[in-house]
């Protein structure tokens, strides 16, 4: 095994995060006098799993020190193609615009300079044209009230990329879709969360016959299920269907919520909790007492059990006058109790 001077791993590891492997090679080879070059420096530091630290900077001989130092002392206020120039007349290189641009970029370098012209700054502000340059201009000149060559009038209709139509409805550029145009015209402003449809599918087909209003979720029902056609009466009829499956799942998604409340939450009545207070208390009652309130418990119990699974006395009692050795008597009574219950009445 390797060993390295005593003190010299504890050296490195206390500073190989201020220093680069270079300058620690260096420092070891002087206070340990053990020779180092940077490369045994960052195999050391793998072997003891030291990461991190400054990087070494290594020059090239296509941006030698003294290059990269004069553009790191002068890149304030010059931008790619002025540094450019100033390196190639230092140093009688061939730098390019777009290498300096690189090397700004790579070192983080920003010269301040945004590009454009800030308020007040124009390089013609307050110079008049001589009469030869005017002459040439006059023709193209903006004056003022003039409108641009394809301005149109309030009105115009128009056809877009998509193929719906669109049409001017005030200045200076302010546009409608033609289809909606024409619904708010017959029924006033569409509903928030609406839109308005052709029936057969064909923008071009404009007419308040033609139209149909639907709210968001019977669009995006319709397009899923495919209920749209090029005959109206089928889109119609498809409305109609997407009207009827919204509900339905609706209805449907309220009847799960309701079942998968606790059966004491579907009730107005608040649940029987049985904590030491209570217990003291049922402890304590005579039998009759103790007799009510047991009944009590289980007509609330029954009730909620007949509301939430729709209970039938009437059908109950059917039922059980089916059974053999029920005779009349005994239906009776069983009656009574089946009708009490239902009602919420005790039976003694």
């Amino acid at each position: 095994m390797h060993r390295y001077p005593e003190g010299l791993l504890e050296f490195v590891k206390d500073n190989y995060l201020i220093m680069d492997n270079r300058a620690l090679a260096e420092a070891v080879g002087f206070i340990f006098h053990y020779p180092m070059t940077a490369k045994a420096m960052n195999s050391l530091k793998k072997n003891h799993h030291l990461s991190g630290g400054p990087r070494v900077k290594v020059y090239t001989q296509a941006w030698p020190k003294e290059v990269c130092d004069f553009i790191k002392a002068h890149y304030k206020g010059n931008g790619h193609q002025k540094m450019a120039n100033m390196v190639n007349s230092n140093f009688g290189t061939s730098y390019s615009r777009d290498q300096i641009k690189g090397f700004y970029a790579r070192n983080k370098l920003d010269s301040g300079l945004r590009g454009d012209l800030e308020k007040g700054r124009g390089w013609n502000k307050g110079k008049k044209m001589s009469p030869e340059q005017y002459e040439k201009c006059k023709g193209t000149m903006f004056q003022r009230g003039s409108r641009p060559h394809n301005a149109v009038p309030v009105g115009t209709e128009v056809i877009r990329d998509d193929g719906y139509h669109q049409t001017k409805i005030a200045e200076p550029n302010v546009w409608m879709l033609t289809h909606i145009l024409i619904w708010q015209q017959a029924n006033g402003d569409v509903p928030e969360g609406c839109l308005v449809s052709f029936k057969d599918g064909n923008p071009d087909h404009i007419s308040i016959d033609n139209l149909f209003l639907e709210t968001r979720q019977e669009h995006l029902e319709m397009n899923r299920r495919g209920y749209r056609s090029e005959f109206p009466e089928i889109t119609e009829a498809g409305l109609n269907v997407a009207k009827l499956r919204i509900a339905a799942r609706h209805i449907s998604d309220k009847r799960k919520k309701k079942e998968a409340q606790p059966m004491a939450k579907r009730t107005t009545e608040k649940p029987i909790k049985l904590n030491r207070e209570k217990y003291k208390e049922v402890r304590k009652m005579d039998h009759a007492t103790l007799e009510d309130y047991l009944n009590e418990i289980y007509f609330r119990g029954s009730r909620d059990a007949q509301a939430a699974a729709g209970f039938d006395a009437d059908k109950a009692l059917e039922a059980i006058s089916q059974i053999k050795g029920i005779g009349p008597g005994k239906l009776k009574e069983i009656e009574r109790v089946l009708k009490g219950a239902a009602n919420g009445n005790e039976t003694q």
